[in-house]
């Protein structure tokens, strides 16, 4: 059988999909009408970022996905949907990855996330990637990697609380809540209580090495208690 390959759009073969292969998803991206995906507010566990585009029309996908040579064998993944989700993150072992969502993560190609390539990220050109850049343009190898290890330790400080939300990155803050946590006064919190709060968490964070690395304060209204983490200059 004869292969017709007029209709792929030119690029660098690549055989382990990685950092080329991810323009490629990009242009793919753009080509969408994904041009504005922006990160998430509720991470999925085991995630410094992730950026999602949801309830993509399965046939539009497939059109666009079968343009480019090192995408279009990824394509059979999206056989017997009426739709998909696209996705491209940064999970807590500074791994980038990028591919389908269905139930769980389907990862067309990844690679680690270094100096090199956090500059080769930041230079990228398409405009499905501006909000990936907006966002790591303040951040360096040291922040983000800091940050991942708090990520994936943090379910381990077993404060009692109704409520909690985070990761929230911020510029160069790094945030988690808690609801209903500690002693309130008309809607304060107690003074003692957040003295306390601040140094259990402060003890317990001091058994990692990164801990030294670290600068913590505590912010608080409406019942929620936040502990903002920044990185020391």
């Amino acid at each position: 059988m004869i292969v017709n390959y007029s209709n792929f759009i030119n690029e660098s073969s690549e055989i382990k999909a990685g950092k080329n292969v991810f323009k490629s998803f990009l242009k793919a991206l753009t080509a969408l009408g994904l041009k504005n995906i922006s990160n998430s507010k509720k991470l999925p566990n085991g995630y410094f970022s992730y950026y999602i585009a949801r309830d993509i029309n399965i046939n539009s996908a497939k059109l666009i996905f079968n343009r480019f040579r090192s995408l279009s064998m990824f394509t059979s993944i999206l056989d017997n949907q009426n739709s998909c989700n696209i996705y491209f993150a940064i999970n807590t072992n500074m791994v980038f990855e990028y591919g389908f969502f269905a139930k769980s993560s389907i990862p067309i190609g990844k690679f680690i996330i270094n100096k090199t390539n956090l500059d080769w990220i930041l230079g990228l050109q398409s405009p499905s990637a501006t909000s990936l850049k907006k966002d790591l343009i303040q951040m360096d190898i040291k922040r983000i990697s800091i940050f991942c290890k708090i990520i994936s330790v943090i379910d381990l400080f077993n404060l009692k609380s109704q409520l909690t939300t985070g990761p929230i990155i911020n510029g160069e803050m790094l945030s988690f809540g808690y609801y209903g946590t500690g002693q309130w006064n008309n809607g304060d919190l107690d003074a003692n209580e957040y003295n306390n709060l601040k140094s259990t968490f402060k003890n317990w964070i001091s058994k990692y090495k990164w801990s030294k690395e670290i600068l913590v304060n505590i912010s608080y209204h409406s019942f929620w208690v936040y502990f903002n983490i920044k990185i020391k200059s």
